[in-house]
């Protein structure tokens, strides 16, 4: 499913006046594949935070030096995108 057909699904749901529920079973669709889709295009959408971070992909060119500052002092600057999980595990080791 599309964004736009998720997003005409809701429509679509909000108007039946049905839950949930009764909605994706009368659409015979199990109601887990709903929670997907909602995860999947709203991830997609978060509103853009001034955060000092500049979101770039797989084998996306950093415009800019990457730079991590830790509260002690540590700096460590990337040339160019080390990948998420790298980062990740940077940012929050426990994972």
């Amino acid at each position: 499913m599309t964004k736009q057909e998720f997003e005409q699904f809701n429509i679509e749901l909000e108007a039946s006046g049905q839950t949930l529920r009764s909605y994706m079973d009368a659409k015979g669709l199990p109601i887990h594949r709903y929670y997907y889709w909602k995860k999947k295009y709203t991830i997609v959408d978060l509103p853009e935070q001034p955060s000092g971070f500049i979101q770039i992909g797989p084998g996306e060119q950093a415009k800019y030096t990457m730079r991590l500052e830790y509260p002690n002092g540590v700096v460590i600057s990337f040339q160019s995108y080390p990948g998420s999980k790298t980062l990740l595990k940077l940012v929050n080791p426990k994972h």
